[in-house]
């Protein structure tokens, strides 16, 4: 069990770095619409300005929440210094990454839905 807790950690804490990097390139608006990358909503793809304004947002949310992922997974090691069971880190190392990548995703959906509306 405490060997799969340390993998969880640091696959967590690697998935925070990953989804870091990918989402600079989208902050920046070097994206442009595409089939395969970015935050590809419908609403998004109406131009390339809401497209723009979609990934930069959703960018700059998704960095922030995969910067709590890293924090939050590596703050997790602590539990395993308490006398509790470990179950519960396990189920917190898994929940983790859907909570901090979902949330900027509908975050993300919401602002896009708004501002194509707008346009």
């Amino acid at each position: 069990m405490l060997a799969g807790i340390i993998i969880g950690i640091t696959m967590n804490v690697f998935l925070g770095i990953l989804l870091i990097s990918l989402s600079f390139p989208l902050l920046k608006g070097e994206i442009s619409r595409n089939a395969s990358f970015g935050f590809r909503f419908p609403s998004a793809f109406q131009s390339d300005e809401i497209w723009n304004k979609t990934n930069h947002y959703g960018a700059k949310w998704l960095i922030r929440w995969s910067a709590a992922l890293i924090i939050l997974s590596a703050a997790s090691s602590s539990i395993l210094a308490l006398p509790i069971d470990k179950s519960i880190a396990v189920i917190v190392l898994i929940s983790l990454p859907v909570v901090c990548i979902c949330v900027p995703m509908l975050q993300t959906y919401q602002f896009s839905k708004h501002i194509s509306a707008q346009s």
